[in-house]
């Protein structure tokens, strides 16, 4: 939860759901409960229209992850590259591919 806090995820994701703002993804990882974040990514699928379909975590693959495609490429395959206006560091980027290949474990 670290990197959610620092890249201040929570700006856009703490608000309602809406497409346009947020991908329809409501979290805050400044006050969530561990399981329910974990739960609300890993095998979950997206709800915005932009992305439906797509399976924010899918355990053991980063390329078939729509977190690691919109904060790993400049040009995701749907929606915009997250952070908004920020970038993770490739060693942020690494550290949430290489969780995602170990099977995304709830530590």
């Amino acid at each position: 939860m670290t990197i959610f806090n620092d890249h201040f995820c929570a700006t856009c994701h703490a608000m309602q759901p809406k497409d346009a703002a947020n991908g329809s993804l409501m979290f805050n990882p400044t006050n969530a409960d561990k399981m329910a974040l974990y739960s609300l990514f890993v095998g979950a699928a997206s709800k915005s229209a932009l992305c439906t379909g797509k399976t924010y975590v899918t355990k053991g693959s980063p390329e078939q992850s729509l977190l690691y495609d919109k904060i790993a490429n400049a040009t995701p395959a749907c929606g915009t590259r997250m952070p908004p206006g920020d970038t993770l560091s490739a060693a942020e980027i690494e550290t949430v591919r290489s969780w995602i290949m170990a099977g995304a474990p709830n530590d």
